[in-house]
This record gives C-alpha cells, sequence and structure tokens, in this order.
C-alpha cells in the first residue's frame, strides 16, 4: 500500500499553521480533543484554522469554534473529505456554515536533481538576513490582498533561525517580485506562502 499523501500534506499544513503562530507576535495554539487549532491572529482566515482530521466529539467542535471566534479573527475549519459530511452535520451546533468548499493540495514524490537553469533578471535567494523580510512583507501584501502591517507581522526574525523552516525572495531587476516559504516535517517539505507580484 502506498503512502497516503494527503495525510501528509494535512500533517505538514497544520504543522506548518502551528509553526507561524508559534513566532508570531499574536498567535497561540489551541487543542480540543482531536482538533488542532492554530491562530496566528491577523484578519485572514487562512492563517486562523481548526484542523479537524478525524471525527469530532460536537463539543470539542463548540469549544474549538468558541476559542478562535474569541480571538475576533476570520477562521476556517478544515477538515479532509474523509471526516467533512460528520463535521457538516454538527455545524449548526457549533454555530458555522458549512461551505463544502475545497482548497488545492498538491504533492509530489521526491524529485531528486533538478537542472538549474538560466534565471535571467530574476535573483532567488535564501532569506538570512532579517532586512530583506520587508521585502517578503511587501510581495506577501500585494500578492494576498492584505494590510501591509498583517504582512509584516507574518514574517518576524525569529523564524530565521528555526532550522524547520526557511524564506526565499526573488527580485526582478533589483526589486521585491516574488516569495515563498519552505517548511520541514519530518520526511515532507511543505511549501507556503507562495506570492508574485504583478
Amino acid at each position: 500500500m502506498g503512502r497516503d499523501q494527503r495525510a501528509d500534506l494535512d500533517t505538514n499544513w497544520a504543522a506548518w499553521l502551528s509553526f507561524m503562530a508559534h513566532h508570531v507576535a499574536a498567535g497561540d495554539t489551541q487543542t480540543f480533543g482531536a482538533i488542532r487549532c492554530c491562530s496566528v491572529g491577523v484578519p485572514i482566515p487562512l492563517f486562523n484554522q481548526a484542523f479537524v482530521f478525524e471525527e469530532p466529539a460536537v463539543d470539542d467542535l463548540i469549544s474549538a469554534v468558541g476559542w478562535l471566534s474569541q480571538r475576533d479573527v476570520p477562521f476556517w475549519v478544515t477538515t479532509p473529505e474523509s471526516v467533512a459530511s460528520a463535521v457538516g452535520e454538527m455545524t449548526e451546533a457549533a454555530g458555522l456554515v458549512f461551505s463544502g468548499g475545497t482548497l488545492p493540495g498538491m504533492t509530489l514524490a521526491p524529485l531528486g536533481d533538478l537542472p538549474v537553469g538560466a534565471t535571467g533578471a530574476a535573483d532567488t535567494q535564501l532569506v538570512a538576513d532579517p532586512t530583506l523580510l520587508s521585502d517578503v512583507a511587501i510581495v506577501t501584501a500585494e500578492a494576498f490582498g492584505a494590510p501591509l502591517e498583517a504582512a509584516q507581522m507574518l514574517v518576524p526574525a525569529s523564524m530565521l533561525d528555526d532550522e524547520r523552516s526557511s524564506w526565499f525572495i526573488t527580485h526582478v531587476d533589483g526589486e521585491p517580485a516574488a516569495c515563498g516559504q519552505l517548511l520541514l516535517t519530518d520526511d515532507v517539505a511543505g511549501v507556503y506562502s507562495i506570492a508574485v507580484r504583478e
């Protein structure tokens, strides 16, 4: 039987948001039974989620929703298809509206060595200098339509000292143009916060 790449993706995604909540000043995490809640504290639901990867007790879902609501940020309850119908039946009791929407998730088997080609005017580098985080925030704010202040909160310098994560920034003709974040969990590498300015 093959590896469950969807489960790997879910685990890495929840770990990414927990990582973000750990490093961002307004961040916090809580667990309610099988529900892992992570909130970075910015007004973007992607950064405030309750992860429900197995069928929860309704009281745990109510507690998780209550905790996220008290943080006064928009949030999502994220669940795989395998338990979506069970969670959907609990939404009214938890004060939620079930959207049934899906988010894209991509997984790849290990690629091995990839050839590196010429990049032209684009210069991509690992962010090791904290001053480059302001460029990451500029790209993030513009690409996601977020306030610059919120984007700045998402890139504290403490992340640069955490070996689980790396930020990358691309400059085109000297201007910040794209960014991305890598997060490692066990042998899974998740790529997040991919943003490109127009």
